[in-house]
């Protein structure tokens, strides 16, 4: 279960990721995750961090195999909020 701030529109965006590429990918770069998303979310106050940690919540849940290999950028956007 999420906190409550995180937007249901973000959770599901991950959701929608991880699902369209676990058919060809065994596993899923966080960093290429968050890319992808900020591309489709561009005025998400979600962190890297906490994109990448719904991606890799969504991953898991799928079965997929994740690679942290992000920056692990905790602080939120500031052109965000």
């Amino acid at each position: 279960m999420q906190p409550l701030h995180v937007s249901r529109g973000a959770a599901s965006a991950a959701r929608q990721y991880v699902m369209t590429r676990a058919r060809r990918q065994q596993v899923i770069s966080t960093s290429q995750a968050v890319r992808a998303l900020r591309m489709v979310l561009p005025d998400c106050a979600l962190s890297d961090r906490e994109l990448a940690d719904l991606v890799a919540e969504a991953a898991i849940a799928h079965g997929v195999s994740v690679s942290f290999d992000g920056d692990g950028d905790s602080t939120p956007r500031p052109d965000a909020a």
